[in-house]
């Protein structure tokens, strides 16, 4: 006799936002990164959250008026330590990091903020090896695993808003979730102030909707189960073809009840018999 042992719902789910830290990566230049622009603040607001068990980051980077990629990446790989549960939150040169870094290494997901394209001619810049090759944006998109978000200033004028632009056509390509997306702000130039809610707001609100995806499952799961739903073939308790779509939403809403009141439960036991 073979069992198959039951099976509850929550084993197919993804595993939950249980063990993330979060690692802050600075512009170059940034001697003492606790007094340097919105670096303190920002993990304050973090550790709030509740939303990083492990921690957030926030330590000087060796080389910090050169930020070469050679010793900031071997810094962050081998110093910090950086997995799978891992957020890191780049600025200017830091996000330069953090997308080489991606290109190879598998992370929770980034936050790049004022990330640039080019050198724009500046020796320290050039030297710093970011800019010496193509940015391999499938590798980078593919590698942040769970979460990727771009902010930039309209009115930056340290680095182009047509970089950054273009840095964003390469990485999303139009995509626009909340949790993978390229956001605009007017008036917020490169991010040199001492405070920044805005940039919080980005990171928290797609960490909130990220836990909500894990923690319930994803359309694709329910697709899987009950197939693409077409209003034609509801009951007409749920509404008809022509009506508006709140009779639609209202029905997938109530039949994904159903299924998970059905899996919450225990599966029967296929019991396979043989002589």
């Amino acid at each position: 006799m073979k069992t198959v042992r039951p099976t509850s719902y929550n084993s197919y789910q993804k595993p939950k936002m249980s063990n993330l830290k979060a690692i802050i990566i600075p512009g170059i230049g940034c001697d003492d990164i606790r007094d340097a622009n919105w670096y303190q603040y920002f993990h304050d607001e973090l550790e709030k959250t509740g939303l990083f068990p492990r921690g957030v980051v926030l330590r000087d980077f060796p080389d910090p008026y050169g930020a070469k990629e050679s010793v900031w990446l071997a810094f962050i790989k081998s110093d910090i330590g950086v997995d799978e549960e891992t957020v890191l939150i780049g600025h200017s040169s830091g996000a330069s990091a953090a997308m080489r870094l991606t290109e190879t290494t598998k992370v929770c997901g980034s936050l790049l903020v004022s990330a640039a394209l080019t050198d724009q001619d500046d020796p320290t810049e050039r030297e710093s090896g970011y800019f010496n090759r193509p940015f391999d944006y499938a590798a980078i998109s593919a590698n942040n695993t769970k979460l990727l978000l771009q902010l930039s200033g309209s009115d930056d004028h340290l680095v182009p808003i047509a970089e950054q632009r273009e840095v964003a056509e390469g990485l999303f390509g139009g995509e626009k979730t909340a949790t993978r997306r390229y956001v605009e702000m007017e008036g917020k130039g490169h991010f040199l102030t001492e405070e920044c809610p805005e940039v919080v707001e980005v990171l928290v609100k797609a960490l909130e909707e990220l836990r909500s995806k894990l923690s319930y499952g994803d359309s694709g799961y329910e697709d899987r189960i009950c197939g693409p739903m077409s209003i034609g073939a509801l009951p007409s308790e749920f509404g008809s073809p022509g009506r508006s779509s709140f009779s639609y939403g209202w029905a997938r809403i109530m039949t994904m009840k159903i299924i998970r009141g059905h899996l919450a439960k225990t599966r029967t036991e296929v019991c396979c018999c043989s002589q």
